[in-house]
């Protein structure tokens, strides 16, 4: 009798086990994740990212992006960086239905919501926390949905920035194939170097007693004011670093006719003129920084010490060195 309690008993037991068991799975692994809706990302027209209290808008102008209100260029990748987050969101696992968001920093200060526009119809929103401890997911939050889910992918870091780093740095861009001469000026001196172009080949000669004449493979030579050959290959060289020049951040609240008297200033001629002037260098965030304007863009900027002085060549170092006669 007593043996056949004690069966019992474990039966018992055993059957609380399994039951509570299944029960965990069903919470654990059985529950439906949300639908997403899919977004036509070429119909976005509008996106807005906000972080404690503070937006930043872009605003789509042709197949161009702005930064509202200022209508500052947006940097047309970073843009993309923020759609692609809209396009490729996939929920793999639900996290959390406690509420306790700040864990995941997706409370108010530190949370980032982002919203999406098709003209006037709000298409996606969504709120954003950091990233997973595996580093492959990223903690959201649904719209009218209290619960925390992971979402695959690490993209905190894609929208986590400042309005001024979402700009489009480019300061100075061109054909560098196209230029033809440019000028120096340091204080008040000044040279200017021009690209002679090499000889073209000599048609092939049809008269068999009459060789053509090789082709020496010549290429293009610069000369400085005194028609003396310039170092080509850093002639080259500074000419790729200034065909597509971008800053490290804009000088805000500051235009054009705020700085005079350049320290070093560049003028190219190519199909069109392009311009730089550098200022003096100054010290921001403990970092050496040289102020600049130029041609192909209207705002004020400011470049690395590395950078300007990479630009910088006095005339000088451009022209050819004398060859030193053998000991």
């Amino acid at each position: 009798m007593r043996m056949k309690k004690e069966y019992i008993v474990l039966a018992a037991v055993i059957v609380a086990l399994v039951a509570y068991l299944v029960s965990h799975k069903k919470d654990r692994n059985l529950y439906e994740l949300p639908q997403i809706e899919s977004v036509q990302i070429k119909a976005i027209t509008r996106v807005e990212l906000t972080r404690a209290g503070e937006t930043i808008t872009f605003r789509k102008e042709g197949s161009d992006w702005k930064i509202m209100p200022e209508n500052y260029a947006a940097d047309s990748q970073k843009v993309k960086d923020v759609l692609d987050v809209v396009e490729g969101l996939t929920l793999t696992e639900l996290i959390s239905e406690s509420k306790n968001y700040q864990r995941y920093d997706l409370d108010e200060k530190d949370g980032i919501g982002l919203k999406c526009w098709a003209k006037e119809d709000l298409s996606f929103e969504l709120r954003i926390g950091k990233a997973a401890e595996s580093f492959n997911h990223t903690f959201v939050k649904l719209p009218g949905n209290p619960s925390v889910y992971h979402a695959k992918g690490n993209f905190r870091k894609k929208i986590d920035m400042e309005k001024g780093d979402f700009r489009e740095k480019t300061v100075l861009a061109f054909d560098k194939e196209t230029i033809g001469a440019f000028s120096i000026q340091t204080g008040e001196d000044a040279e200017t170097f021009t690209k002679e172009e090499a000889p073209a080949a000599p048609a092939e000669s049809k008269d068999a007693e009459t060789p053509a004449v090789p082709d020496d493979g010549s290429k293009p030579k610069w000369v400085d004011d005194q028609k003396e050959e310039a170092d080509a290959n850093k002639i080259k060289s500074l000419i790729a670093t200034l065909s597509n020049l971008k800053c490290e951040q804009f000088l805000d609240g500051k235009s054009k006719d705020d700085f005079t008297d350049p320290v070093y200033t560049i003028t190219l001629t190519g199909a069109t003129e392009y311009t730089l002037s550098l200022y003096a260098e100054r010290e921001v965030d403990g970092e050496s920084l040289f102020p600049a304007v130029s041609s192909g863009n209207a705002y004020p900027f400011l470049l690395a010490q590395w950078r300007a002085e990479n630009i910088m060549k006095k005339p000088a170092d451009l022209k050819k060195k004398p060859e030193q006669p053998e000991p």
